[in-house]
Formats: C-alpha cells, sequence, structure tokens
C-alpha cells in the first residue's frame, strides 16, 4: 500500500485547446516540469527516485528530471514491452517490477 499524495496533470497544449490553455510550457511530458513540481512540494530526491511509465513520454520526462531508474511498463499488465532509450527496465505491471526495487508484496497479490 502506497498514499497518493498528489495528482499532477498539464493542461496545456503548443497549438490547440481553449484559449490561455494553448501554450508552450515545462510541464507537457517530455519536459521534467511535473516532475520538477513534485520534487519541490514534497522534497523528493530525484536522484533517489523511481519512475513507471507505460508511454515513451513518461520516461523522458522522468529521465530528464534526474530520475535514474525509469521501468516500462506494458498496457494492462498484457505483455512485457520491449525496452527503449529512455527506459532502465522494462515490467509487465507495477506489481511486476516490485523485485526491481526490492520490495516485497506483504499482500496477497494475484
Amino acid at each position: 500500500e502506497a498514499p497518493l499524495s498528489a495528482i499532477y496533470y498539464c493542461p496545456h497544449h503548443p497549438n490547440k485547446g481553449l484559449a490561455g490553455y494553448v501554450c508552450q510550457c515545462n510541464c507537457r511530458k517530455p519536459l521534467p516540469g511535473l516532475f520538477l513540481q513534485a520534487a519541490q512540494d514534497f522534497d523528493i530526491d530525484m536522484s533517489q527516485s523511481v519512475a513507471f511509465g507505460d508511454k515513451i513520454r513518461d520516461l523522458q520526462a522522468a529521465h530528464a528530471a534526474g530520475v535514474p531508474m525509469r521501468i516500462l511498463v506494458g498496457k494492462d499488465a498484457r505483455g512485457i514491452p520491449e525496452i527503449i532509450e529512455p527506459a532502465t527496465h522494462v515490467s509487465r505491471s507495477v506489481l511486476d517490477a516490485l523485485p526491481l526495487l526490492s520490495i516485497d508484496c506483504k499482500h496477497e497479490c494475484t
């Protein structure tokens, strides 16, 4: 069990959307703005962090923010994706990736 402290999202797009949201920003992945904001808000050391993502843009943003371990997870836990830059590892799901982190699932995991 892990607490959820916040949810971050980018409402911007570089060339379409509602007025006021059409702009170039640092929070739209693959830029690292959302990671950096979370690091500031919660005093997170990105060099000691792990990022999970199911899209390459997620891991590009994590890499740009200085996250050393970036795990590409499969869509809907159906298969293990092929490793591609900037992923450092791949896994079928976040749960299946726990051994990579030396974390034991203490619950009845299926």
